[in-house]
């Protein structure tokens, strides 16, 4: 795995690959980590935040232009579903350290939202047919 996240608006880079010599995983924040990323995204850092704690599909944001990428499209398929196994201890992180970065889940989004707005998240009831009788 050679990851390159690239956040705009901190002009910063996270590099990630598959480790080498028992190490599992090596990251660097540097401009040439000394190897080339089979995958680059490039999104801003709230995108990133919420991603990297598990809050934001990365497919979605792709598809809603909030996150660019480059690079084969096999490395997606590969390396995504395994970057996700650092996105638990990114969050122990955040929570631990820098609580005020924590994103809350979408089950709080929703409730809140439920209480300053109910009638644009209540539903209608299901529509019958009724037939007539003769």
């Amino acid at each position: 795995m050679r990851l390159r996240f690239e956040f705009t608006d901190g002009d910063f880079a996270l590099n990630v690959a598959g480790g080498e010599q028992g190490v599992n995983l090596s990251w660097s924040f540097s401009d040439d980590p000394g190897w080339s990323p089979k995958l680059m995204l490039r999104m801003t850092c709230g995108v990133g935040n919420r991603y990297l704690q598990g809050r934001e599909s990365l497919a979605i944001a792709i598809a809603r232009g909030q996150v660019r990428h480059r690079g084969e499209s096999r490395a997606a398929m590969l390396y995504l579903p395994a970057a996700r196994l650092f996105c638990e201890p990114y969050r122990q992180v955040i929570q631990s350290r820098y609580p005020e970065l924590t994103v809350q889940g979408t089950a709080r989004l929703i409730a809140k939202s439920r209480k300053s707005s109910p009638v644009a998240l209540t539903r209608s009831p299901p529509r019958r047919s009724v037939k007539a009788h003769k």
